[in-house]
């Protein structure tokens, strides 16, 4: 039974530390919100996001990631925030 409880990360904290704390208290999934700082989509450059996996592949947990409903992500995401009007 214990391996089907997760948790919602910390809005203020890294996910980095939300996953070692997951890990260290036996959860197996965790959310978390992408909108703001200091878990903000564009703050995922390619080292961290290599950082976050390896951190997931080692602790076991499995992540699953939320925007607020009301933002439109297209303005946070890299690729895209160049054509948001």
């Amino acid at each position: 039974m214990s391996d089907r409880f997760g948790f919602d990360a910390p809005r203020n904290l890294p996910i980095e530390q939300s996953i070692e704390w997951g890990a260290e208290n036996g959860f197996k999934f965790i959310d978390f919100n992408a909108d703001n700082a200091p878990n903000d989509i564009a703050s995922f450059d390619k080292a961290r996001a290599l950082k976050v996996r390896a951190l997931l592949e080692e602790t076991g947990l499995q992540l699953g990631v939320h925007p607020v409903s009301a933002i439109n992500n297209a303005e946070y995401v890299p690729i895209m925030s160049e054509v948001v009007d």
